[in-house]
């Protein structure tokens, strides 16, 4: 398989953790689990390392990005549940690009995930540390196209009826 092994260098990044939570989300909405590619992880890292606040455009790939100090690699989950918590945005009758890091994470035809992880220095102007999350995805999701949405972004069985910061109870993840 290409791109074995856990690919980022961060001590913060545990495949088997993120891997965990974003097939979580996924069996919930009846698709098939990701899995790690270190190539991925390897590219997320990269542009985790440059601390800039953005996408990183790496063609063909789609990306998930959040911020938050993590010190623990069980700490990086609440990017993904972050990501994950925008299913209460989501408009089912009307698919499209509503909540795209939840729609990525569940995307039907993406197959595999690695991500990255850099605690950065404050700015020059100012201000505390912040880290990136950086998660990369193959096939990417978020295509372009209502039919797309309606292929790839299947209702969960069992919706959530209020998300807050902890993440919703429908996909509750940790260890």
């Amino acid at each position: 398989m290409a791109g074995a092994g856990k690919g980022s260098n961060s001590p913060l990044i545990d495949p088997a953790i993120l891997l965990d939570a974003h097939n979580r989300y996924r069996v919930l909405s009846g698709v098939a689990n990701l899995t790690w590619d270190a190539t991925l992880s390897r590219q997320a890292q990269a542009w985790a390392d440059k601390c800039v606040a953005g996408h990183s455009g790496t063609p063909g790939t789609g990306e998930n990005i959040a911020w938050g100090v993590y010190m623990e690699p069980e700490e990086a989950l609440s990017g993904v549940i972050s990501w994950a918590n925008e299913i209460c945005n989501y408009d089912w009758k009307n698919p499209g690009f509503t909540a795209g890091h939840y729609t990525q994470i569940v995307w039907k035809s993406t197959r595999r995930v690695g991500c990255g992880y850099r605690l950065c220095n404050p700015s020059s102007g100012g201000g505390s540390r912040n880290g990136w999350l950086v998660c990369q995805y193959m096939p990417p999701g978020n295509m372009q196209g209502v039919q797309n949405y309606r292929d790839n972004v299947l209702q969960p069985k069992v919706v959530p009826t209020t998300c807050d910061a902890v993440g919703p109870a429908w996909g509750a993840v940790g260890r």
